[in-house]
């Protein structure tokens, strides 16, 4: 089995547990983040630029947490599939918070819209990540 024991209390499964119970909260905060590209896809051009440097600060906010989360994932499950879905997951939004820097930085490309395409798959990861965290 995957999870590593704790001593008498076996964190991985508590973690699992936590994960368990929130999962409809979980569920409902992916779907905001579905619902969160429909809306940037609306954004005029005069709106873009602030909005985008809110949201690259918001996404410094998940990759920080996202560090964290990886962290526990591997102290509590060690490194196997649970793990490696978090860094899948921690990679994804490291990835979109660089193309949004340097986006910003350089105005070549519509960061909006970059960001749009490449939610979906973070949507997905994170679904992942919950799948097997709750099964």
């Amino acid at each position: 089995m995957e999870d590593a024991t704790d001593g008498e209390v076996n964190t991985s499964v508590l973690y699992r547990m936590i994960f368990k119970k929130n999962r409809t909260n979980i569920e409902e905060g992916i779907l905001e983040l579905e619902r969160v590209v429909e809306k940037l896809t609306k954004i005029q051009n005069n709106e873009r630029i602030e909005i985008e440097q809110r949201i690259l600060a918001s996404i410094n906010d998940i990759v920080n947490s996202k560090g964290v989360e990886l962290y526990k994932l591997k102290c509590y499950f060690g490194e196997g599939k649970v793990s490696r879905l978090g860094e899948i997951l921690l990679e994804l939004w490291k990835s979109v918070r660089d193309v949004m820097y340097k986006n910003i930085l350089t105005r070549k490309e519509n960061g909006l819209l970059i960001l749009t395409q490449r939610i979906p798959v973070i949507v997905e990861a994170e679904r992942n990540l919950l799948e097997e965290l709750t099964k």
